[in-house]
């Protein structure tokens, strides 16, 4: 027992110390060896900017159009397009009806439903915003915003049947160099660009998809998906969820795409 005792101590005394690179001191909760994740297991982090209440969707085929824009102080610009959302990304945004009446603002990382014919007003500092939104595809190829500079067009979206509303999500996801999305699937049709960096789209037909800082891509409804960051930049992503009444959201898949 002394024998036992004696090894030991000297065991502990001449390991490392702690804190030296081989045995550093870890927050409280953190393991030295985290387990591996699956890789049907998401790494990065989804924010929901906003999901509206269901809504009439446009009838026949439709897409989505993501435009940026960088609207000057003191100028207001004219919503030539469908109905659908804008992120404010700097400066307070004011949207009204052309005579002046349905005022409404939304501050930075917020957003507001603007309509057809809506304005959106001046101010006194120049603004950047998104706008995103749902719309038949006779709109394809028209001025959306006027001022505006149309990012990504999703391809044509699966019909929905006459009469079915669909809940209209906006989000964010933002990923480190190595992340991912969890491998999944949606109920409805999902459309996306990027912002900053490079990912691989992959989805369950084998197709593999690169897209790079302004490009975009598009899902449809039930297709297993999953997206992983292709480069050594942070990756940030503006995503937009079209899912008809009833259905999930979004369900997690055991198995990668």
């Amino acid at each position: 027992m002394t024998t036992v005792l004696v090894l030991a101590c000297l065991l502990a005394a001449c390991g490392p110390a702690k804190g030296t690179a081989t045995n550093p001191i870890l927050p409280s909760g953190v393991s030295p060896t985290p387990l591996e994740q699956k890789q049907t297991t998401g790494i990065g982090r989804y924010t929901k900017i906003v999901e509206t209440d269901p809504l009439a969707a446009p009838a026949g085929v439709t897409f989505v159009s993501f435009v940026h824009v960088t609207q000057p102080a003191g100028i207001s610009l004219t919503h030539d397009g469908p109905d659908g959302l804008v992120y404010a990304v700097k400066g307070r945004h004011v949207v009204s009806r052309e005579d002046g009446d349905h005022m409404r603002g939304a501050d930075e990382g917020k957003t507001l439903f603007v309509s057809h014919g809506d304005v959106h007003r001046a101010a006194a500092a120049a603004q950047d915003w998104w706008f995103v939104g749902l719309g038949g595809i006779d709109l394809r190829g028209t001025q959306i915003v006027s001022g505006g500079a149309l990012a990504y067009a999703s391809g044509d979206l699966a019909t929905l049947p006459p009469g079915v509303n669909v809940k209209e999500q906006l989000g964010l996801i933002e990923m480190a160099a190595g992340g991912r999305t969890s491998s999944h699937s949606h109920g409805g049709a999902e459309a996306f660009a990027v912002l900053t960096g490079s990912v691989e789209l992959r989805t369950g037909d084998g197709a593999r998809q690169k897209v790079a800082s302004g490009g975009g891509g598009t899902i449809q409804p039930g297709v297993p998906m999953q997206i992983v960051v292709a480069g050594p930049e942070p990756v940030r992503i503006l995503t937009f969820f079209a899912t008809p009444e009833g259905r999930p959201w979004q369900t997690n898949l055991d198995t990668v795409p």
